[in-house]
């Protein structure tokens, strides 16, 4: 398992520091001196995932955590050996993009997957080190306790009564819309006999769908987009069973409360 992080400062946009991280690994991936080092350790496949945290006083960290499937077992001193290889090229390639040049001691971790037990097991009710790649939603950053340190998602959670929350969120998403949390190499899916990945038509088609609880006219879902803090509060009412006062937070109504009026056909959504 490889963490692969860069030095950034509170100013810095996670939009300038996400691409840096995302775009680095691309470029550390078609650079010579990566090629080098992972025909010697016999890399043959990876899976590769972008985290964000954030702490109040050094801003947005996001860094790559990355599987590597090797043909053969790394010591530690191979361990070593590698993770100098790759920071020798990662160091240029994020400062080639804008981002801070990371020091030695934080810029590149290499460990055995599932060897490091606190580390891998950062995540609640999880210790696996797929869900450590996967399952950002379900983490607390490790920094918290001591710098208050929070997840994006800790920031949604926070946004109903905290306006910095709320915009800090908002910067998440938008520097985060329509790109890929996770990918993988060619041929890993064969190589490891996982079925090919299914279509969105597909993925619809296999929808099981719940029983229906609350209706909310198109127009006023998309007033509550923009108010994450109510669209908890409507969840959570839902959840404790009050259907009427989630319809009335929402300017919905309850399934069980009569039939839907006319004004709510047909563009619906439902909750």
């Amino acid at each position: 398992m490889v963490t692969l992080t860069m030095r950034h400062k509170r100013s810095d946009p996670l939009a300038v520091t996400f691409d840096a991280a995302v775009t680095g690994w691309k470029k550390m991936l078609q650079r010579r001196g990566y090629r080098k080092a992972a025909l010697w350790a016999g890399v043959e496949h990876y899976v590769r995932a972008v985290e964000v945290t954030r702490t109040a006083e050094n801003g947005w960290h996001p860094h790559i955590h990355a599987l590597l499937f090797t043909s053969k077992p790394l010591d530690d001193e191979r361990r070593a050996e590698f993770a100098d290889a790759l920071y020798a090229v990662w160091a240029r390639v994020v400062e080639s993009l804008g981002a801070g040049k990371p020091s030695r001691a934080h810029g590149v971790r290499v460990t055995t997957a599932g060897a490091d037990a606190t580390y891998i097991t950062k995540i609640q009710e999880h210790d696996r080190t797929g869900a450590e790649l996967a399952r950002f939603d379900l983490k607390q950053s490790r920094a918290a306790a001591d710098s208050g340190g929070v997840m994006p998602f800790e920031l949604l959670d926070r946004a109903a009564n905290d306006r910095v929350a709320f915009a800090l969120w908002r910067e998440y998403v938008t520097a985060t819309h329509n790109r890929r949390a996770i990918t993988w190499s060619r041929r890993l899916r064969d190589a490891v006999e996982v079925e090919p990945e299914l279509s969105d038509d597909e993925l619809l088609d296999q929808t099981v769908v719940a029983t229906q609880l609350l209706v909310i006219p198109a127009q006023a879902y998309d007033r509550l987009r923009n108010r994450p803090g109510r669209l908890t509060r409507i969840l959570e009412e839902v959840e404790r069973g009050d259907l009427d006062y989630a319809a009335h937070l929402s300017g919905g109504f309850s399934l069980e409360s009569g039939v839907p009026p006319d004004w709510v056909h047909p563009e619906r959504v439902i909750l």
